[in-house]
């Protein structure tokens, strides 16, 4: 996957329907531990309008120019993408992207994410940019009771010190 398919963009109003089509998939909401299901479109919109009211917190993930998932560094590093595009390389250039933004325009020393230990192609994401394994825990979410998290961090000088992590692998 190279990075000139794969773009991060400010998401805006007409985004909206997209996201509804994308997070109404339980494939999607299963793994996130705060989204709604069903996702309405009053739910894409507050998040597009955080979203415009806090540029560079988040993001669409555009394949070929196309919506296919969104991220988002509020508290910590957390993205999604269409079922329809998982295995294709597309997270880990994106999150690589907006891990190249973030410690390039601030001063943020490190990024915490995390993923549900069912998810393992997105712990693979993580581990590939260099996260490391901080704490597992037990936690409930609206659509997974019971689930194991593993909590992530990447430390900014891991990220500007390994130009391996930076590179498509």
């Amino acid at each position: 996957m190279s990075d000139a398919t794969v773009s991060l963009r400010p998401l805006v109003m007409r985004n909206v329907p997209r996201l509804v089509e994308i997070c109404n998939q339980m494939q999607v909401a299963r793994y996130l531990a705060h989204m709604p299901h069903p996702f309405k479109r009053s739910h894409a919109k507050r998040f597009v309008t955080f979203g415009m009211e806090n540029p560079g917190l988040v993001f669409g993930i555009a394949f070929d120019r196309l919506l296919v998932g969104a991220l988002q560094m509020r508290d910590q590093l957390e993205y999604f993408l269409d079922p329809k595009y998982w295995g294709k390389g597309i997270a880990t250039c994106a999150v690589r992207q907006a891990l190249d933004r973030l410690f390039s325009t601030t001063l943020q020393q490190q990024v915490k994410s995390g993923y549900f230990i069912q998810n393992k192609a997105s712990g693979r994401v993580l581990e590939k940019l260099g996260f490391v394994k901080s704490i597992q825990q037990t936690t409930t979410t609206r659509h997974l009771s019971m689930a194991l998290h593993q909590s992530m961090i990447l430390q900014r000088v891991r990220w500007l010190t390994k130009p391996a992590l930076k590179k498509e692998k």
